[in-house]
Formats: structure tokens, C-alpha cells, sequence
């Protein structure tokens, strides 16, 4: 899946990695941080957050640097 953003710098997960870190986080939520800065763009955590969307969930943690 390629994700795009202000700072979205990494290279994109395989499927197949985006597909273990879905079953990972429907099975146990997520486990870290998805980090925004003070505008809502997300710093870390583009892929977890996109699953999150992805089925509707909107209980994760946050932090905003």
C-alpha cells in the first residue's frame, strides 16, 4: 500500500508486511503510538493509522509532538 503525506518518507510496506501488521493490530490493537504534530499531520504511524481506518477504528493511542 503506498500512503502519501507531509511526511511520509519511508518506502511502503509489501502486502504482505501490511497484512501481518492488519491481523496484528485487529488481534491486539495497536500497541504503538501513531504521533501527529500540532496540525494533524501524522509524523509516525501512516500504516497503522490507515488500517485503523480501514476497518473503523477509532480507539488508538495518540500522541501529538
Amino acid at each position: 500500500m503506498k500512503l502519501s503525506g507531509k511526511y511520509q518518507y519511508d518506502d511502503p510496506l509489501t502486502p504482505d508486511e501490511f497484512a501481518q501488521m492488519e491481523a496484528d493490530i485487529l488481534e491486539r490493537g495497536v500497541q504503538v503510538a501513531i504521533e501527529f504534530d500540532e496540525d494533524g499531520n501524522v509524523l509516525d504511524g501512516h500504516h497503522r493509522l490507515a488500517i485503523c481506518e480501514k476497518h473503523g477504528i477509532r480507539d488508538y493511542p495518540t500522541v501529538i509532538r
